[in-house]
């Protein structure tokens, strides 16, 4: 179990290591509801901002405020 939850938060880390590049950078997109990374990675917000599901990463995680991620 422990192995398989490693696992996961590297999946995770990686997933949103993009899209924060991205942001930063200023090399996204936005379409609809999805902000898209330059690799590909994307992510959007369900009317329930709490959940983040990100596109390729076999784990879920639930943030408090996605907006006041750094």
């Amino acid at each position: 179990m422990k192995q398989l939850l490693r696992e996961a938060w590297i999946q995770t880390k990686e997933r949103l290591t993009t899209p924060y590049k991205a942001v930063v950078e200023g090399t996204y997109r936005v379409e609809g509801n999805k902000l898209y990374a330059p690799d590909g990675t994307w992510m959007y917000a369900t009317k329930n901002v709490m959940r983040v599901p990100i596109r390729r990463v076999s784990a879920s995680a639930r943030f408090p405020d996605v907006l006041k991620l750094p």
